[in-house]
């Protein structure tokens, strides 16, 4: 059993953009054994979260790999800093990544790896996340497994997205159809 110390936040927000509200945590009135379970919960559910990213069709040496992969990272200081689902908060940045994911989508849709994925699963974003990847992997570069790495590449290709986005974000604003 190893023991560790961690820094968390005292504020924990609820919901996307922390539409629910926040709550103020006193760590210090947490038990031990209630960290010890949150700690021995979610640390292994992070490695599974890795495992399982590939698909129902990969056998469990691959999923071995993968999950591996994550924890060299995790060695390697390497993690989402990004709360949620790797989106911003701020509405533009979250409208920017979500073009240039969305763009890296429909530029996965069209490259002969889509063709190994498996028609059930390639309705899921995973499956173009899996596409980037062999094509990182087929150029000897590191596969990433998240969209944040390829996103952030994206966009630094593509200055104009993020005007776009500007764009986009003043208008829902106009309306009131702000997406937060």
């Amino acid at each position: 059993m190893a023991t560790f110390s961690v820094t968390v936040p005292d504020t924990i927000t609820l919901g996307r953009n922390g539409a629910i509200g926040a709550l103020q945590v006193q760590w210090d009135r947490v038990p031990q054994q209630v960290k010890d379970h949150i700690a021995a919960t979610y640390f292994p559910q992070y490695l599974s979260d890795a495992a399982n990213a590939g698909g129902r069709d990969e056998s469990a040496a691959e999923r071995l790999t993968r999950a591996a992969k994550k924890l060299e990272a995790m060695y390697a200081g390497q993690v989402r800093s990004r709360v949620g689902a790797a989106e911003p908060t701020d509405p533009v940045d979250l409208e920017t990544f979500r073009m240039g994911k969305a763009a890296l989508v429909a530029f996965a849709k069209t490259k002969p790896e889509w063709n190994s994925i498996p028609k059930g699963e390639r309705k899921s974003p995973n499956a173009a996340l899996r596409v980037l990847d062999m094509r990182a992997a087929a150029r000897g570069e590191p596969e990433h497994g998240d969209w944040q790495h390829y996103v952030e590449h994206y966009l630094a290709a593509n200055p104009d997205v993020r005007k776009a986005a500007e764009r986009v974000v003043k208008e829902r604003a106009k309306t009131g159809k702000i997406d937060l």
